[in-house]
């Protein structure tokens, strides 16, 4: 209806619609998803992005609802075409001018709370936009909180949970893509298998991670024993993957600690660690028995594993 009075409708899992008012009532939506919070985020096509919680005010229309607009709240552009809910809550916002996070999602029907903002990160160049002025068709979360940007000039773009670390690149010059125009993501977390719908063909990519599990169980490693010709030994769990925020320490034979890392803040394969063999100077390990020790972010769950290295 033109007053917004039946703008968005939802459906019970009985089968009963119910008609929700907008403050402000606007067309073409692109994209809906739905937080922790219950807010609904609704990316338009002219409008910017729409926030809508009916648990906000009942009585009263317009108390409900909150709009991100344009330069006001730290949109880039207000044709919103992808959002996306990181692990740690934050909305990812797509637009056909590049990508922004809002964070202060606890207070977006305040009278006044933190706009988005883009991420700042520092690269061969000196400090950048991440994807500045790209147009975004697609943002998904893998089980790792890594981001995968689907964009329509410059392929695919991956990077960790804060976006501040570009972890893959793929277009038409590096990879199979067969164009740069990405429309959309697929992430099958069972395999860690990831999916590119382009305007020319369908590809897929082995990104090997795997979603974060509930405790931390025994553990092994593989290959086992490895040789001079793996370059990585994967540790992982036999009954469950790894919580997060697992720490990991490798020691030698006589206690020496040789490398140590936090799966949640170096890690970008999620529920399981992958080492390249090198200690805390980075430089390659010699041959011999390494002692694997796992803790949980409480320090209260334990595991080990040993792994033989031949070289």
């Amino acid at each position: 209806t033109e007053d917004g009075s039946g703008a968005l409708k939802k459906r019970s899992t009985g089968g009963d619609w119910t008609h929700h008012a907008l403050s402000k009532f606007v067309y073409n939506f692109n994209v809906l998803k739905i937080d922790t919070y219950n807010n609904i985020y609704l990316g338009t096509s002219e409008d910017g992005l729409f926030v809508y919680n009916q648990n906000i005010d009942d009585e009263e229309v317009g108390e409900d609802s909150a709009n991100l607009i344009k330069g006001v709240n730290g949109i880039p552009h207000n044709n919103v075409r992808a959002i996306e809910i990181g692990l740690d809550g934050n909305i990812w916002i797509g637009t056909a001018e590049g990508v922004v996070v809002f964070s202060d999602v606890e207070n977006v029907f305040s009278d006044s709370f933190e706009p988005a903002e883009p991420i700042i990160f520092e690269g061969v160049d000196g400090a950048s936009k991440l994807l500045d002025g790209l147009k975004i068709n697609d943002i998904k979360v893998d089980g790792a909180g890594n981001l995968w940007f689907a964009t329509a000039t410059g392929g695919v773009v991956q990077t960790n949970s804060t976006g501040k670390i570009i972890l893959n690149e793929f277009d038409i010059d590096n990879s199979p893509l067969p164009t740069n125009n990405v429309l959309s993501i697929g992430i099958d977390d069972s395999s860690g298998t990831v999916y590119f719908a382009t305007s020319e063909g369908v590809v897929s990519f082995k990104a090997g991670v795997i979603s974060y599990g509930e405790i931390l169980s025994e553990v092994y490693a593989y290959p086992n024993p490895a040789l001079r010709d793996n370059n990585t030994i994967t540790i992982i769990g036999k009954n469950s993957d790894f919580p997060e925020g697992t720490n990991i320490k490798i020691l030698d034979v006589s206690g020496n600690l040789v490398f140590e890392s936090n799966a949640l803040e170096n890690q970008s394969k999620g529920g399981k660690f992958v080492w390249d063999k090198t200690n805390l100077a980075g430089i390659k390990v010699s041959s011999g028995v390494y002692v694997v020790l796992l803790f949980d972010s409480n320090g209260q769950q334990t595991s080990s594993t040993k792994i033989a290295i031949i070289n």
